[in-house]
């Protein structure tokens, strides 16, 4: 809480919420964000995260503090010596104290956080690649003159010999409080001692490496990087070990300089190298792969400098010129199938079946008809190989498997009937030429066996289900949704016009709606599902959706918390929740009614999704196409985050001027507002302005803010 006195006011800020925020706590694909847009510069060495939750970003071209939404910028003044020494950033570390150390190319700072100022602390040991606290409380640093300890009651730093002159780039402490250093000449080691300096010995690595990283794993085996491939060493008994055979046997990785190993997760590394891009390491599971997807796109650069893990346990990878990008952790939800999403990305996909072998049958638009069986193979039908297809649009428009086991294709300008094999051969039985007639098509099977086709000119069945049966008009109109309820009756929608219901003698007749509101739904209805407690859900363009039950109607728009109100596929989950893909989003109706939403920053494919293209597997997997792949994601993975975010006050202004600290010259803060728990404002201060952030880096945008001025009405 910060109060401010002009009689007696007290802003309470009851901090963010997550609106819908719902996090999955389970492996699988990260959601990642890049956050290069405004860093002062592409060249990212370094992360840190500091005690109020900030990330602190090292560059070529000074250093960042991200909340989220926007960057702080802290550069080097020659007019002002409270600043940085120099804008190279190489390292940072924040200590047991809370103390933020910054090594430049020129020397080591301290950030001074109540004062907003940096503390320099300069000499002639060049550029500082690394900042190490030991369990003792002393910070060390590594630098192109060897290591040096920083003496902060005298404000220097101390260099220790025999490493001055080697170049040192890492430095940890082993289990039994022995400092190692990476060097040029392989590992230094110092041992420990109750004098200031400490004594060291080089350790060589094999093949006259030298030594750029060090990570150690859970039996204190270091795990180190060097300038060509990966190497163990047991710190327990000086000596280096056989090296898993996975990575021995990968050439690319031999031979490449690494630059970073970090454990990302329990026996899960992340191994950045200088021109080979990144590795991922299962220690566990003993499996390596080379660039994967999950962790390096959308930045896709070759060389990688640096790699942190946040408390929120994001996974942070810097680049040499990309920016940097963060991979959330809490968001592995969607797209629980990253070979499948993989398969699908950026592919403007249109529908989704399960066959009865459990396999994936994918339309799309422009690609043509993937078959994608549970070994992740996949098989692709166009114009190229297949009759399918009349022109070179690809077009699936729907896809429907019948109860004789048929699959019916409906494409831009014909109907395609065929059988298919465990493998995916498709053998076409039947082409119905419907020229320019299928449009957004929509096929299903009644009770009797007959096959059913709502088209864009209208309502049409085959009898019986046979491929060499005629198509028989019912109604000619623009039919976008037919579909049979439990009860065997058939409903179906006419754009413009409404819902019917199919009678015995093929005659339909229109579905009174009990509102105004239901009857827009139903004249835009674009489609229909029945749950579980048969209820009938209806979607639409631009009215939203409506459920109707017995006599009962109820109807949701984006006042009622959708993202938009053009709901075009509606699927259940094996809990009953229903989910809806809008063109803006997609949505959860729970239980009770309540609205979830999901968006592109919670790891979804994109926001806009294609009509009627919705999946329910039989392993409870969920999957809705869309302009920009295939969303996909266990529901039952799913669980509400109770945890908000870390509120900070950031700024204070007074008649829209920042107030700085400074405690000599009368401002009204004596430490950072941060740090401030009373400011004393008189009749000068009479414009006060505020600023407050939440922090979150994946999902900023879906923090909600409530705040209190208490006693204000009273003064």
């Amino acid at each position: 809480m910060l109060r401010f006195f002009s009689g007696f006011v007290s802003l309470l800020l009851l901090g963010p919420g997550l609106r819908a925020a719902d996090y999955a706590g389970t492996p699988g694909r990260f959601s990642a964000t890049v956050v290069s847009n405004s860093l002062s510069h592409l060249h990212v060495r370094d992360f840190c995260q500091d005690s109020l939750g900030y990330m602190w970003i090292a560059t070529a071209r000074g250093l960042n503090r991200y909340n989220g939404y926007e960057y702080r910028q802290f550069f080097h003044s020659k007019r002002d010596t409270l600043t940085l020494d120099n804008d190279m950033i190489y390292s940072l570390c924040l200590d047991s104290q809370h103390r933020l150390w910054v090594g430049t190319s020129t020397g080591v700072n301290r950030y001074d956080f109540a004062g907003d100022r940096f503390i320099r602390y300069r000499a002639d040991y060049g550029s500082v690649y690394d900042i190490f606290e030991d369990p003792a409380g002393d910070v060390w640093i590594a630098t192109n003159s060897g290591v040096g300890r920083i003496d902060q009651e005298r404000q220097r730093v101390v260099m220790n010999a025999p490493s001055q002159g080697v170049s040192a780039s890492a430095l940890l402490c082993d289990e039994t409080g022995r400092l190692w250093a990476g060097t040029t000449e392989g590992l230094a080691c110092f041992r420990p001692g109750d004098g200031r300096k400490r004594e060291s010995v080089i350790v060589p690595i094999p093949g006259q490496r030298r030594a750029n990283c060090i990570c150690p794993d859970p039996q204190g085996i270091f795990m180190i990087g060097t300038s060509s491939g990966v190497v163990f060493f047991a710190p327990q008994t000086g000596r280096f070990l056989p090296l898993p055979a996975l990575l021995a046997s990968d050439k690319t990785l031999s031979s490449a300089s690494i630059h970073f190993i970090r454990e990302i997760a329990p026996l899960k590394y992340l191994i950045g190298t200088a021109a080979n891009g990144l590795f991922l390491y299962d220690a566990l599971r003993q499996q390596l792969r080379h660039n994967p997807s999950e962790y390096t796109e959308p930045m896709n650069s070759q060389e990688l400098l640096s790699c942190s893990v946040d408390r929120q346990g994001n996974v942070w990878v810097g680049s040499f010129d990309k920016g940097a990008a963060v991979y959330s952790t809490q968001q592995d939800f969607f797209n629980c199938k990253p070979e499948l999403s993989s398969v699908f990305r950026n592919i403007f996909t249109t529908r989704i079946i399960e066959d009865r072998y459990r396999n994936l049958w994918v339309g799309t638009r422009y690609k043509g008809l993937y078959h994608y069986d549970r070994s992740g193979r996949v098989r692709v039908y166009d114009t190229s190989n297949s009759r399918i297809f009349r022109d070179n649009s690809n077009l699936v428009e729907e896809l429907f498997i019948d109860s004789r086991g048929q699959m019916w294709i409906a494409c831009a300008e014909q109907i395609v009937v065929g059988t298919f094999t465990r493998s995916g051969d498709f053998s076409i039985r039947r082409i119905i030429p419907l020229s320019g007639t299928t449009g957004a098509a929509t096929i299903t099977e009644d009770d009797e066996g007959n096959i059913w086709f709502g088209l864009q000119s209208g309502l049409f069945r085959i009898r019986g289900g046979a491929p060499e049966g005629g198509l028989e008009s019912i109604c000619t109109a623009n039919v976008p949704k037919i579909y049979r309820l439990a009860s065997g009756k058939m409903l179906f929608s006419i754009y413009g016009s409404g819902l019917f219901e199919i009678g015995d003698d093929l005659s339909y007749a229109q579905l009174k709606m009990p509102t105004p509101k239901a009857a827009a739904i139903a004249g835009h209805c674009i489609d229909i599902f029945e749950d579980g407690e048969h209820r009938v859900w209806f979607g639409s363009y631009n009215e939203g959706a409506m459920c109707l039950a017995g006599d009962s109607c109820r109807t949701f728009s984006m006042a009622d918390g959708l993202p938009c109100n053009d709901i075009i596929c509606i699927k259940a989950d094996r809990d009953g929740n229903l989910w809806m893909s809008t063109t803006n989003g997609l949505s959860r109706i729970g239980h009770n009614f309540s609205v979830t939403n999901y968006f592109d920053y919670d790891g979804t494919q994109g926001d806009l999704y294609n009509e009627k293209g919705g999946l329910l597997d039989a392993d409870g997997t969920m999957y809705f196409t869309g302009y920009n792949g295939l969303t996909v994601f266990d529901p039952r993975l799913i669980s509400r985050n109770s945890c908000p975010p870390r509120i900070n006050i950031e700024d204070l202004k007074i008649h829209n001027e920042s107030v700085r600290p400074d405690a000599g010259k009368g401002s009204i803060l004596k430490n950072a507002v941060a740090f401030s728990e009373e400011v004393r404002l008189d009749h000068r201060h009479s414009v006060v302005t505020i600023d407050y952030a939440g922090i979150d880096f994946t999902t900023p945008r879906k923090l909600t803010y409530a705040y209190k001025l208490e006693g204000f009405d009273q003064h």
